[in-house]
């Protein structure tokens, strides 16, 4: 079996059941037959799009992710805009069927409030992950719980408390440094790296 993902933008990382396949457009990658697989599109800025695909068959297939509006008002009176977000769209270029795929709110809000909720002053061994260039990443606790998982702005900083692991899809863009010490970065660029903190 077959998975091509085009995205519009071009360019968005695309995700096979957590799996990096790079860069959209992705050609023809090998996948395993399944009836089912989650599929994951996302770009800086815009709506990701996750979806359960069939992969019973080779599929050929297109993300749309519209650009993401702003959560607060953006100051032009009478305007209603602001808050709303449009859905990403995916479509099968074999069949011409679409799927509106909308994320909801809460899934994404949690992120700033618990990374800016940690205290600025480094705590002993506090674990922050700075993001130097667009990188997905997830970070999970020593049980295995996610705590974060996404696509932060390029420039943001992450804090948790000591034992965290930090996988990373391009571990050259995400810099580490725990209790305050010299950042380093978590692997080359591109690579896909977890590591224990």
């Amino acid at each position: 079996m077959r998975l091509s993902v085009k995205s519009l933008p071009n360019g968005a990382v695309v995700y096979l059941d957590n799996r990096n396949l790079g860069q959209a457009p992705v050609r023809s990658f090998p996948v395993d037959a399944r009836a089912r697989a989650e599929l994951r599109v996302e770009a800086a800025g815009r709506t990701p799009l996750r979806q359960t695909i069939n992969l019973g068959q080779s599929r050929n297939l297109r993300a749309t992710l519209p650009a993401s509006a702003p959560l607060s008002g953006s100051g032009q009176p009478g305007t209603q805009q602001p808050r709303t977000r449009q859905p990403s769209v995916l479509t099968d270029l074999n069949t011409g069927v679409k799927t509106l795929t909308p994320l909801p709110l809460p899934p994404a809000v949690p992120a700033t409030p618990t990374a800016s909720a940690v205290p600025t002053p480094f705590a002993a061994n506090e674990v922050a992950v700075r993001f130097a260039a667009q990188s997905w990443v997830r970070v999970t606790d020593k049980e295995g719980q996610v705590l974060y998982e996404g696509l932060p702005p390029v420039g943001s900083v992450l804090k948790y408390p000591p034992s965290v692991s930090v996988r990373a899809g391009n571990a050259g863009a995400v810099r580490v440094s725990v209790g305050g010490g010299p950042e380093q970065a978590l692997g080359e660029a591109g690579e896909v790296v977890t590591r224990q903190f």
